[in-house]
């Protein structure tokens, strides 16, 4: 139900599930749905460690659970940045340490390896497999579940990658499907992906309408709106009143929550308006 956008209705039904008996497998399943509707509510630097614990406590029971929130655990870390209470080297060592799925790798599984070996072996070392990754997100083989929970990551690896076409196909892809079935809770990561990535192709005007959209739905399901999207189009619009607003907004928010990516963005917007207006220093 959490990902239906009602958090609250999701944590009564695990309070519900715990009160019956449960076996390990089902208790490491409460630990991980508990992490996954706090971290869909919250990307800050708290995230990271109760989704690293129930990876591990899932790892000995059920290897694809596992591996999918070991995902979650290293994109969480991402998002946390340098604000992160915990390591990102350490998610990544222990997804690159844990047993795999017998099952042919999947595109989320592939995701999972690159990303960790960009953190553990550097970008260079990452690449061929970020690609497969990458080509596994487009094609028929990714499943539904897949692309709802992680077309934005793979969407901003091709971006990384230099793949315009694929960043394209993907960002557009996951507001399609995040639209259909009726997911909210993936859709503010959805939109902010799709615009920044109409930012990038010029689209401002789409990109600000979507920025209108995400207002609009994080009020309804009652997170906070991501403030990547409107620091990084009012920075390329070149507005330097609105950019400064923009900024300090989205850092004041991110140093309370502790989503270190946002600082990220912040510096970003400042270099593209100092480059923009002749302050290049």
């Amino acid at each position: 139900m959490y990902l239906a956008g009602v958090p609250d209705a999701a944590r009564g039904l695990l309070q519900t599930a715990e009160a019956g008996p449960l076996g390990e497998l089902e208790r490491a399943q409460v630990d991980m749905i508990r992490a996954q509707i706090a971290y869909s509510q919250n990307r800050g630097s708290d995230a990271p460690a109760p989704l690293l614990r129930a990876a591990r406590r899932l790892e000995p029971l059920d290897l694809s659970m596992a591996s999918a929130t070991y995902l979650d655990t290293v994109l969480a870390g991402h998002f946390a940045g340098r604000l992160a209470r915990g390591s990102l080297r350490e998610a990544a060592e222990a997804a690159r340490r844990a047993p795999r799925p017998a099952e042919p790798s999947t595109a989320s599984g592939l995701l999972l390896d690159g990303l960790a070996t960009a953190v553990t072996d550097g970008y260079s070392a990452a690449v061929p497999t970020l690609k497969q990754a990458v080509a596994g997100f487009r094609g028929p083989a990714a499943t539904l579940d897949e692309q709802l929970r992680w077309l934005w990551p793979a969407a901003h690896v091709a971006m990384a990658l230099w793949d315009d076409e694929s960043y394209e196909v993907l960002s557009a892809r996951h507001i399609e499907i995040g639209r259909e079935a009726g997911v909210l809770a993936v859709m503010p990561t959805a939109l902010t992906t799709r615009i920044v990535s109409c930012a990038f192709f010029g689209q401002l005007t789409a990109a600000e309408e979507l920025i209108e959209e995400m207002k609009g739905l994080t009020a309804a399901i009652g997170i906070p709106a991501p403030s990547y999207g409107p620091v990084f189009v009012s920075a390329w619009r070149g507005r330097d009143e609105a950019v400064a607003v923009a900024i300090e907004e989205a850092v004041r928010e991110a140093t309370s929550s502790g989503e270190g990516a946002v600082l990220a963005f912040a510096d970003y917007a400042r270099a593209v308006m100092g480059n923009g207006l002749g302050r290049a220093h």
